[in-house]
């Protein structure tokens, strides 16, 4: 067993029972699995296998679950599981004693990486309103147009019938604001996860993702129409808008796998990785070759399963960074820059290529005065690679 993180990291940190300390355990195989590769039906949707048939996909390793043995075994030690991710085999856990993790001696444990220190919390939840009203483009024409978007609402093509699911920092509102009324009333908010609280609840955090849903799905009579206004939604909060914290690349593989799962035709992810709190999990430019970085291997493999990735290249293009952010590095993923309204390159969007010489970003939109919508419901301009 490799244990990655220095021990004398572990001695210094004082336990307190306000405080829990989390780690990344991965896994050398999936032995014990009550599952079987050849019965897919248990443990993917029929969606999920009919997206892998109709592109001639074949079921693999890493589309069965985590083994629950060893699960059972981690939680027998003290081990709180947060979330686990069948991709790279391996669970995120949480414990309030630092040291339990030097207890830790299982054959089946191949490397432990340390995340971090977090304070317990406790969250208030509101309840869901909605309202019902009609829609047009409004200011949010020229976005649309610039890709040829109002001509295919005009073929038809509206989302019908896909399924996207949305990776983020939270979706503050969407349950209560006016423009998304029309995803509650037919039932096409599909489900919702927060992979950083563990619970169902993910209106009540950060307005980041509401932003980002509303340039999709936003529905205001003559002043704002979304580009999939009849898509279905999944609403996954994987990132904690507070910090940066390699955990958040581990949620964003979980919160993949959870769309893979679900059938999702499409991932919509407005995150991006290079810089974290603790330095020493910091990526450099080199690291941007699309096999390094966590979330970038989840990236690739979620393409290789079929899903249509579609990922923000970054808002580092004017700073000392300059360059795209992971996953926006992983190969077959869409990685899109940003355009201001006359299609200029936006000064804040990353750069390419990637550290081994692809092209980066794979697309450009509107990113520069984006039409989205505000936590208020309000129709405004905002910037930023998230929203292209």
């Amino acid at each position: 067993m490799r244990i990655l993180v220095l021990i004398f990291l572990f001695s210094n940190l004082i336990y307190s029972q306000e405080v829990e300390y989390k780690f990344y355990i991965s896994f050398i195989d999936k032995n014990y699995s009550e599952y079987d590769i050849s019965k897919p039906k248990e443990f993917l949707s029929d969606r999920s296998l009919e997206r892998r048939q109709n592109q001639g996909i074949q079921m693999h390793f890493t589309d069965l679950p985590v083994s629950q043995r060893y699960i059972s075994l981690l939680r027998d030690k003290g081990c709180k599981i947060l979330n686990r991710t069948k991709w790279l085999n391996g669970v995120v856990v949480s414990m309030k004693d630092s040291s339990l993790v030097e207890h830790l001696h299982f054959s089946f444990i191949d490397s432990i990486v340390y995340l971090g220190k977090w304070t317990i919390e406790n969250k208030q939840h509101r309840e869901r309103f909605s309202w019902n009203r009609n829609s047009d483009y409004g200011s949010s024409l020229n976005q649309m147009y610039m890709l040829w978007g109002d001509s295919l609402h005009h073929k038809g093509f509206k989302g019908d019938g896909k399924v996207i699911a949305v990776l983020d920092a939270g979706f503050y509102n969407v349950d209560s604001l006016l423009c998304f009324a029309h995803l509650f009333e037919t039932g096409r908010i599909l489900g919702t996860y927060d992979f950083v609280e563990q619970e169902q609840e993910v209106f009540n955090d950060n307005t980041h993702g509401m932003s980002v849903l509303s340039t999709m799905a936003a529905n205001i009579e003559g002043e704002m129409l979304g580009t999939a206004p009849l898509a279905s939604y999944y609403l996954l909060r994987t990132e904690d808008a507070f910090s940066e914290n390699l955990i958040e690349e581990y949620n964003w593989v979980c919160g993949a796998e959870f769309a893979d799962s679900a059938g999702a035709d499409i991932i919509n992810s407005s995150l991006g990785y290079t810089r974290f709190d603790n330095n020493l999990y910091s990526y450099s430019y080199a690291d941007l070759d699309g096999r390094t970085a966590v979330s970038t291997i989840g990236a690739t493999i979620c393409a290789r399963k079929g899903i249509i990735v579609v990922n923000s290249a970054g808002n580092e293009g004017d700073d000392k960074w300059k360059y795209i952010a992971a996953p926006a590095d992983a190969d077959s993923i869409l990685s899109v820059g940003a355009v201001d309204e006359n299609r200029r390159i936006a000064s804040f969007s990353s750069y390419g290529p990637s550290f081994d010489g692809r092209v980066k970003p794979s697309v450009c939109a509107q990113g520069q005065n984006t039409t989205v919508i505000s936590s208020s419901g309000n129709v405004i301009f905002s910037n930023g690679t998230s929203f292209s």
